[in-house]
Order: structure tokens, then sequence, then C-alpha cells
């Protein structure tokens, strides 16, 4: 599930299986395999996914954005730190900070 080749010249709204039949990469793989490493990438890196919210930035910001996600799943994966589950949003999407500490296992990715 490590990404070799990260493509980020289409909108968010494009769905994946446009994306791979459109690219060099997506033709020669399997398709489940595929999509199932862009959930993986989109689970790990919630900003990337809608129920997330939106990248606010200009597009070639957001590209920036989504390869410096890709690199750093691969990190995650490299040292085996596991996806957190899905948890349901709560009905207020933004709800302000909170005093909550941060995720242990991102300050620990940090030090490496």
């Amino acid at each position: 599930m490590r990404l070799t080749n990260i493509v980020a010249r289409w909108p968010g709204s494009t769905h994946d299986s446009f994306v791979l039949t459109n690219s060099s990469v997506g033709n020669r793989l399997e398709p489940g395999i595929v999509e199932r490493a862009i959930g993986q990438l989109k689970s790990r890196w919630r900003c990337l996914d809608r129920s997330g919210g939106m990248l606010l930035y200009h597009p070639e910001k957001v590209c920036r954005i989504v390869q410096a996600c890709g690199v750093l799943h691969n990190i995650a994966h490299r040292h085996g730190v596991p996806l957190r589950e899905v948890m349901a949003l709560p009905d207020d999407p933004d709800p302000g900070p909170n005093n909550a500490q941060p995720n242990r296992t991102r300050q620990q990715l940090a030090r490496i």
C-alpha cells in the first residue's frame, strides 16, 4: 500500500476511476488495489476527504499538500503506524480549538 506515483492535477471532485484511466500507472494496476491505497491515504489525512473538510487554498498549493500527505503516508506505513479507525463526524464539522493533547503517534512520527 505504498504510494509510488502521485498525480494531483485534477480537482478533488474528480472520481478516482477517471484519474486511474487517465494515468500511465493506473492502467497497469488492479483498480481495487489502487482505490484501497487512495482510501487509506484519505483515511490517514482527513483533509483529503470531503468528510474531513476541504482544502481552501490555490490549486498549486493543494497539489503540494496532496503530495506531502502521500510522502508522509509512506513514512507512516514504513514505520508501522496504524491507520486510525474512521469515526463518525460530529454535527458541527468545525467545533473550534480544543484543549486535547496532540495525537501521540503523530508526535512520535515527527521525531523520525
